[in-house]
């Protein structure tokens, strides 16, 4: 599973925004030279980004601003994902 560190930034019904910074993740990656993310980061200089995180086992009600959360993505998704993307261009 991948996981990334961010802090709650705003709280709605159905959904929680995160802040992240990019820079944790493309350390790590060994495809740092040839992916999107990666070039997305040296050109913002790993600046801050915001994603929409759907529930899972906590519900949005539970959280509050200023929370810190971990987020994760299992691997399964990003290879599905990534299939769709790659068929269909």
């Amino acid at each position: 599973m991948l996981t990334e560190t961010g802090r709650v930034v705003a709280v709605e019904n159905d959904s929680v925004w995160i802040e992240t910074i990019r820079k944790s993740t493309c350390g790590s990656c060994q495809a740092q030279k040839g992916c999107g993310h990666g070039l997305i980061n040296r050109i913002s200089d790993g600046s801050r980004s915001y994603i929409r995180v759907l529930p899972g086992d906590v519900a949005p009600s539970a959280c509050v601003v200023n929370d810190q959360v971990r987020v994760g993505i299992p691997e399964e998704v990003i290879l599905k994902g990534s299939f769709i993307v790659y068929l269909f261009p």
